[in-house]
């Protein structure tokens, strides 16, 4: 491999990891996370395991990794910002909408999770706390603040069932 000046290094080094978070999640498409070596991802990346193990110290470091590439949270932060002060009904087909568009266009890694998490608790249980975090919580209070804005007797699952409905029209 030919050197790379300092000035590239880091645009470098970035591009790197993207290729092997790539590769990993490919290999783990296949084989899932558990059936899958490092040495199989390293492979994959086209870089030896000692190279792979420059980038990420750990099977575990490289899954964590390829979660935070992959998350949802930033689609759904991006949506929810849109949809400030909108009618509850509308921020909840947003969302609904916001996320299946998510999940549609990180198909590979909703197959890993789907196949993996309940095979590791401890890590399913991180994950949801990752996605929960304070941001996520003060989410939940906008669209409760939205709720309370409705009529008294127009129950939350009402609203959520009106809104819900036509959600196919936006995907």
């Amino acid at each position: 491999m030919a050197r790379v000046s300092a000035s590239a290094r880091p645009a470098f080094v970035e591009e790197r990891r993207a290729s092997i978070l790539d590769a990993a999640l490919r290999v783990w498409a296949r084989h899932g996370f558990d059936g899958t070596s490092v040495a199989e991802v390293a492979r994959e990346a086209g870089l030896t395991k000692g190279t792979l193990y420059l980038y990420f110290p750990s099977k575990q470091a490289l899954l964590e990794a390829t979660l935070r590439r992959h998350s949802l949270r930033p689609d759904v932060e991006a949506g929810l910002e849109r949809l400030r002060g909108q009618p509850l009904a509308n921020v909840v087909r947003g969302l609904v909408a916001v996320t299946w568009r998510g999940l549609e266009a990180r198909r590979e890694i909703v197959a890993v999770l789907l196949r993996e998490l309940p095979n590791h608790p401890a890590e399913a249980r991180r994950f949801l706390e990752h996605v929960r975090d304070a941001r996520g919580l003060a989410n939940v209070e906008v669209v409760q603040a939205r709720a309370e804005a409705f009529k008294p007797a127009e129950r939350f699952e009402t609203v959520l069932a009106r809104a819900v409905g036509p959600v196919a029209d936006l995907v």
